[in-house]
C-alpha cells in the first residue's frame, strides 16, 4: 500500500494459465463446443466471406467446403445453384439440403399447381429463403453432414442440414459498415476455327457442283445458284448477289453476347447497450448476364433487435423484407450454338431497320 514513501519494494510472481480454443458449432436449435460434437461438420465464419465480392450464398458455398458440391445449372444471373452434401442419394426424390436461418426452417415444397419442368420456376420464385439472404449479413454457416443432422431434424436432414447464423448488435457506440463491390464478366469467344465469308463462299460453290441432286443446302450462296440454275436468276444477277454477300463478315459472338458488369452495395449499422442490442442493414445488388436479355437485381432490407430484461430472458426480433427483378432470354434457338454455326454472311439487321435471322441456319 502506498503511504507517502519514496520507494518502494514490488515483488511480481509468475502466474501461469493455459486457455483452449474454444469453437462454437450452432445447429439452428443451441450451440456446442466443437469439442463435444461428434458428427461431421464444416464451418464458415463472416471473416472469412468479406472483402470476397460473393453475391449470394451459393458463391460462398462453392469450392470451400469438403464434401459439398455446388454447381450452376443455367450461370444466369440470379439462378440458385443445385448444392449437395455428400454426393447425390436419390435418382428420384429432393435432394435439397434443408436450411436453417436463424432457427426458422426455410424449405418448401412446390405447389400442387406447379407441374412437371418447373424446376427453372422454383429456383426463380419459390426460393428456399437463402436467396434472399446478402453474404455481408451472414456471420456463420454450418454445414451438418451425417447423423448428427439427423438426430436433431430426423428425416427432413437426410440430405444435409445447413445452418444460417445471421448477424446482431454488438454492445457499444453505433457502428457503420459500408463497401461497395464491382465485377466484370467477360463475354464467350470462339475458340474453334470456323470458316470466314469468302472461305464459306468458295465452300458452298464447290458443294453446289458436287451435289447435284440438292438435297442439301448448306446457305444462301447455293441457294442463289440453284435459283440461276431454275432460270429465275441470271449468271450475272447470280454472281452480283453473291458478290453483295462477301462484303459482310459478321462475328456473331461479339454480335449476340457482351460483356456483363455487376454492383453490389452494402450498407449496416450495429449498435446497442447491455440490454439492448440493434442491427440493421441495405443491400442492393444488379448483375447483367452475358446475354444481353438476361438482367437480375435484388434489393434487401433487414433489420434485428436484441433485449434482455434480465439474465435468464432474452427477446430477439427480425424483418426482413426482399424486392427482386429477374429477366431471363426465352428463346427456341440456343444463342451459343447459333453464334457457333450461323453464316458469317448473314446480316445483322435487315434494310428498314429491324432484327435480320439466318435463315439458312
Amino acid at each position: 500500500a502506498y503511504s507517502g514513501q519514496k520507494e518502494m519494494k514490488v515483488v511480481l510472481e509468475e502466474e501461469i494459465t493455459e486457455m483452449e480454443q474454444v469453437n462454437v458449432i450452432s445447429t439452428g436449435y443451441y450451440d456446442i463446443d466443437k469439442s463435444k460434437m461428434t458428427g461431421a461438420v464444416e464451418v464458415v465464419t463472416a471473416r472469412e466471406i468479406a472483402g470476397k465480392g460473393y453475391t449470394s450464398i451459393d458463391e460462398v458455398l462453392r469450392g470451400t467446403l469438403a464434401g459439398v458440391s455446388v454447381m450452376n445449372v443455367s450461370g444466369r444471373p440470379g439462378a440458385q445453384a443445385q448444392i449437395r452434401i455428400r454426393g447425390v442419394n436419390s435418382l428420384t426424390g429432393n435432394m435439397e439440403p434443408m436450411w436453417i436461418v436463424d432457427g426458422m426452417p426455410m424449405q418448401g415444397n412446390l405447389p400442387t399447381s406447379v407441374g412437371v419442368g418447373a424446376t427453372d420456376l422454383e429456383n426463380t420464385v419459390l426460393t428456399s429463403g437463402i436467396g434472399n439472404i446478402s453474404p455481408d449479413d451472414v456471420e456463420s454457416i454450418t454445414i451438418l453432414k451425417d447423423a448428427a443432422a439427423a438426430a436433431i431434424y430426423g428425416s427432413r436432414a437426410a440430405n444435409g442440414v445447413i445452418v444460417i447464423e445471421t448477424k446482431q448488435g454488438l454492445v457499444g457506440k453505433t457502428r457503420f459498415n459500408f463497401s461497395l463491390n464491382y465485377g466484370i464478366t467477360e463475354r464467350p469467344v470462339n475458340n474453334i476455327h470456323m470458316m470466314n465469308t469468302a472461305q464459306k463462299i468458295q465452300f458452298e460453290r464447290e458443294f453446289a457442283t458436287d451435289e447435284a441432286s440438292w438435297l442439301y443446302e448448306p446457305g444462301q450462296v447455293m441457294n442463289i445458284l440453284r435459283m440461276r440454275d431454275m432460270g429465275k436468276y441470271t449468271t450475272e444477277e447470280a454472281e452480283a448477289k453473291i458478290a453483295e454477300l462477301g462484303k459482310i463478315d459478321t462475328d456473331w459472338f461479339k454480335e449476340i453476347f457482351r460483356t456483363a458488369i455487376s454492383q453490389q452495395y452494402n450498407f449496416s449499422m450495429s449498435g446497442g447497450s447491455e440490454k439492448t442490442q440493434h442491427y440493421t442493414s441495405v443491400n442492393y445488388l444488379t448483375e447483367e448476364g452475358t446475354v444481353p436479355n438476361n438482367t437480375y437485381s435484388r434489393l434487401g432490407m433487414s433489420s434485428k433487435i436484441t433485449h434482455s430484461p434480465s439474465e435468464k430472458i432474452r427477446i430477439t426480433g427480425g424483418l426482413s423484407v426482399t424486392y427482386k427483378k429477374d429477366q431471363i432470354t426465352a428463346s427456341l434457338v440456343n444463342p451459343l450454338e447459333y453464334a457457333m454455326y450461323a453464316n458469317p454472311y448473314e446480316r445483322l439487321y435487315n434494310p428498314d431497320g429491324s432484327y435480320a435471322s439466318d435463315i439458312t441456319y
